[in-house]
């Protein structure tokens, strides 16, 4: 399992998206699940999108600290961002430790 923080860049107008992952795949095509970036997606298409990891962690707990001090508060409200909330403030927040069931 990886815990990654990647960054999606808008190749149409330059916008970034910062968050987090967790996958098996580090090459799966996950670009972001934030309402703005998923429109962005829609309207532009995956293919104007390019996705960078930033840090693959450890620990869950180092991936949501890292997304939340690079996703801060002067980072939302940049215009250059499609990030809507602080990082790890999101309402999914799992404890990737856990086993998975179903």
């Amino acid at each position: 399992m990886f815990y990654t923080v990647y960054k999606t860049t808008n190749l149409v107008n330059g916008k970034i998206y910062v968050g987090l992952h967790v996958t098996e795949d580090l090459n799966d095509d996950y670009l972001g699940s934030g309402k703005q970036i998923q429109a962005a997606v829609e309207k532009y298409g995956s293919d104007n999108f390019k996705k960078e990891y930033i840090k693959i962690c450890n620990t869950p707990e180092e991936m949501y600290n890292l997304e939340a001090e690079i996703v801060n508060e002067d980072f939302v409200k940049s215009p250059t961002t499609d990030d809507m909330e602080k990082g790890n403030a999101g309402s999914w927040l799992y404890d990737y430790r856990q086993p998975r069931t179903g």
